[in-house]
This record gives C-alpha cells, structure tokens and sequence, in this order.
C-alpha cells in the first residue's frame, strides 16, 4: 500500500511540474504574441494556460498529496511545489481575463509611449482592468513570498526558471 502511495504522489508531482513549465512557456508564447499584435492568438493561449495551472493544482491539492506533505524530508517540497500550483493557477485566472480585457481597449501596434509611462486617462476601461489585474498579481506575489522553500537539498538545488526579460515595445507615435 505505502509503494502505490509514494508511486501516486510521485508520478502526480511529475505531472505537476511538466503541466507548469509547459504553463510557463505557453505565457511567454502569449506574451510573444501580445508584443506582435497577434490578437488571433490571444484567446486559445490564455485558455491554454488557464488549463494548465489548473490542472497543476488539482494533481497537487489531493488528500493523498496534502497528506505526504506531512512527511519529514519530502513535506516541504510537496508543499512548496502545492502552492506554487495555486499560485500560478490564481494568476492565470485572476490576471489574464484583465489583461485581455483591457487589450481591447486599445491598439497596442499604436498605442503611444511618453517618455516611460503610459497615459492611460483616455482609456478608463482599460485602467480599471489594469488595476484589477495589479491587484491579483499584487496579492499572488505575496503568496509567493510566503511559500516555505523546501529543505531537500536536491529540491534546493533545482536550477531557478531563467527570468523573462522585459517587454519591449516599439516606440510609436501617439495619436492625436
């Protein structure tokens, strides 16, 4: 009974971890293409990625999984890697459907940069989702901050996701 535990939690937490680095790279997919303008995309990318932090998060919230959380040595890490699950999850949901609301807005292929801020006082649609989204991302960030690293040397030493440069958009003129 012990082996199909341990075999249940194993092959769940490999899931986990794949299901969130295809999530990550799906993100910076649609970051691409928000860059680009390719709005086509945007829908099915943050439907894609909603799908994959939530199902991260069921493979890692199970009775089983919340139990060997419990167990010294490996506890920390199960539980670290649960919340980063959840974590990822609240973002995707609480973010992307701001984000893309308040892309609508507007024409990123034209929106006009002053100097480096974004004057958004024409646009209060777009600046309430925008606030929205600050907020979700403000409160998952302090979950982050809250998450316990684990203490299995092996999990300790996993290499950190390299950190995405930041967007850049082109400079173009703002309309009049």
């Amino acid at each position: 009974m012990l082996f199909i535990l341990v075999g249940w939690v194993v092959v769940r937490g490999m899931g986990a971890s794949d299901t969130l680095q295809q999530a990550a790279r799906t993100s910076e997919t649609l970051r691409t293409a928000i860059v680009e303008g390719k709005e086509h995309q945007y829908e099915m990318l943050a439907t894609r990625l909603s799908d994959q932090t939530s199902s991260a998060r069921s493979l890692t919230s199970d009775p089983v999984w919340r139990a060997a959380e419990f167990v010294p040595g490996i506890g920390s890490g199960l539980t670290a890697l649960r919340e980063l699950a959840a974590a990822s999850d609240s973002l995707a949901g609480g973010t992307l459907p701001h984000l893309l609301a308040a892309s609508e807005q507007f024409d990123l292929g034209t929106f006009g940069l002053d100097g480096d801020t974004i004057d958004l006082s024409g646009y209060p649609e777009a600046r309430l989702h925008l606030d929205r989204a600050g907020s979700a991302a403000a409160a998952v960030s302090e979950r982050l901050r809250e998450i316990d690293p684990p203490r299995s040397p092996a999990l300790r030493a996993a290499p950190s996701p390299r950190p995405t440069p930041p967007c850049r958009m082109p400079r173009r003129p703002s309309r009049a």
